[in-house]
């Protein structure tokens, strides 16, 4: 007869949790990334410990490991997977690791191969806007292709990642966990376990649990953001966030890079905004000589479906961005770029600022932001037409009748970065710009 502990032992032997939806995520220090996966939500044990194991790619054997911690959340009546996060520490920068999560008592996943962002120019990151389930993986395997050739350091998604909320008003939710599976699998699959990034909160993911009965296990039985908060921002920089998990602030390579959330309290007075002139004050130049502010709302749009808030927004986040001395003072702006999404097209903007009442029709010598929107990645609610004529600000402008695509932000240097808007299904390149800050 076999002892208990043997009985414990050998039913561990034969429960197998195979990690699965892995990811990369930016840490809160230099030499820091956050893994997250998921595990079966009725099968996970409640002394299954989530551990990651680490070490140089050419090693025989890992060298380091740490543990994490475990969640879950209930939408909808449905339960989501056992999520799973543990960070990776005393990393080098642009080095070759690999690195295995799970708990070894019940399956480890394979080791999975990537590179560190750089510390050194030049420093590549693909940028990605409104994706979904259903017109994306053109954009995944193209990204996917890029992190193959080395061609990545990191990569960011500014929201509206799987619109998983898009079935609630037909069956009140019950398949958002299939859209959020099935959507993560596929970025895992793609490319998000094997290249560092950052993932922002949009509309859509902050929507979910606008159904009045979706039952979730959030604040007062709410599901709004919950799955954002659980699946993504667990894993997120936590250090320079204010307290929130829904902005934040990190540094990867030679760019601070600035996460503002326009669906939360943002105007003038709350403390995002109070949150984000200090972090934009503070940025240390000779560390960071870039700074990129990420949002899903953008600033600047000529499509028709522009949010009604934007002349608002500009009016609160333009003095921040661009600063006592840059538009028409002529000196330097305080932001280097502004990445936005949400409206499901690629719009280059000239330098802009004033609600378009500055506008120069160049960039060399950037007195404001380049404003960028990459959001046509894939989303499945189709594209709004632009206005009819563009206004002065707008430089290049593509819909999602012309191409589903992704921008790809190249820094060079100090002084040099290049943008370009890329088709999905082609890989070329349908737009593209270098830009050159003040020296």
């Amino acid at each position: 007869m076999l002892s208990a502990a043997s009985a414990i032992s050998s039913c561990r032997a034969a429960l197998q949790l195979p990690p699965s939806q892995l990811r990369l995520t930016l840490g809160d220090s230099a030499g820091s990334l956050a893994a997250s996966w998921v595990t079966s939500n009725t099968s996970t044990p409640g002394d299954y410990v989530p551990c990651v194991s680490w070490g140089p790619a050419a090693a025989a054997a890992f060298s380091q490991s740490a543990c994490g911690n475990s969640s879950a959340y209930t939408a909808f009546g449905l339960r989501s997977p056992a999520l799973h996060v543990a960070r990776l520490t005393g990393l080098q920068p642009g080095a070759a690791y690999k690195y295995a999560v799970g708990d070894a008592r019940y399956g480890l996943s394979p080791p999975v191969a990537f590179r560190t962002p750089p510390a050194a120019y030049p420093f590549s990151v693909s940028v990605t806007g409104d994706m979904g389930i259903v017109d994306s993986a053109a954009t995944i395997a193209s990204v996917g292709r890029l992190v193959g050739a080395g061609a990545l350091d990191m990569h960011v998604h500014l929201g509206d990642a799987s619109y998983a909320d898009n079935r609630q008003g037909a069956d009140n939710g019950t398949h958002t966990e299939d859209v959020l599976n099935t959507f993560y699998s596929a970025m895992s699959d793609g490319y998000a376990s094997r290249l560092a990034g950052i993932s922002i909160i949009g509309n859509h993911e902050m929507q979910l649990g606008d159904v009045a009965s979706c039952g979730g296990s959030g604040p007062g039985g709410t599901c709004k953001g919950l799955a954002y908060f659980e699946r993504v921002a667990r894993s997120l920089p936590s250090a320079a966030s204010g307290g929130s998990p829904f902005y934040f602030a990190a540094s990867a390579g030679p760019v601070r890079w600035i996460s503002l959330s326009f669906e939360s309290p943002w105007q003038p007075g709350s403390p995002q905004h109070a949150w984000a002139a200090a972090q934009i004050a503070g940025v240390d130049r000779a560390a960071t000589p870039w700074v990129v502010v990420v949002v899903h709302r953008p600033l600047y749009s000529s499509n028709n479906l522009t949010w009604p808030g934007a002349a608002a927004m500009r009016a609160a986040y333009e003095p921040l961005f661009v600063g006592a001395a840059g538009g028409a003072a002529g000196g330097a702006p305080a932001v280097d770029v502004v990445l936005g999404a949400h409206v499901h097209v690629y719009e280059r903007a000239w330098q802009v600022a004033a609600d378009g009442a500055f506008v120069r029709q160049d960039y060399d010598g950037m007195a404001t932001p380049l404003h960028i929107l990459s959001g046509s990645a894939g989303c499945i609610e189709g594209s709004t037409p632009f206005i009819g004529a563009p206004p002065a600000w707008s430089a290049a402008r593509f819909g999602e009748s012309t191409a589903f695509g992704f921008v790809t932000l190249t820094f060079a240097n100090h002084t040099h970065a290049r943008s370009a808007f890329v088709d999905a299904a082609t890989g070329g390149e349908l737009d593209s710009a270098w830009i050159v800050r003040q020296r």
